[in-house]
């Protein structure tokens, strides 16, 4: 059976969970490729960061802050490479940061 909602009970319930899944959303980085291949100090703060380790692995120290939106890619693509080519023709290590 599915629950119906009021209008107003829907809003409601909105307004008390939105703030928690923004929290959620910003707190929690997204990763493209292997999440064993980040590795974080302690305290490090992220802000609705984004780890690409498709071509290394990435190490972060103590106490970094990253601010928002803040992108760390190791993918890369071959310049020497053309069409459907580049997009596969990527390493998959050598490029730690």
């Amino acid at each position: 059976m599915t629950q119906r909602f009021t209008q107003d009970e829907a809003r409601h319930l909105v307004d008390e969970l939105m703030p928690h899944i923004l929290e959620r959303i910003v707190a929690s980085p997204t990763y493209w490729g292997d999440r064993e291949r980040v590795h974080l100090g302690r305290d490090v703060s992220l802000v609705n960061t984004l780890f690409n380790t498709v071509s290394g692995h990435i190490f972060i120290s103590d106490h970094a802050f990253f601010g928002h939106n803040v992108c760390v890619l190791t993918g890369t693509h071959s310049i020497d490479q053309y069409d459907s080519a580049r997009q596969t023709a990527v390493p998959e290590q050598g490029r730690d940061i």
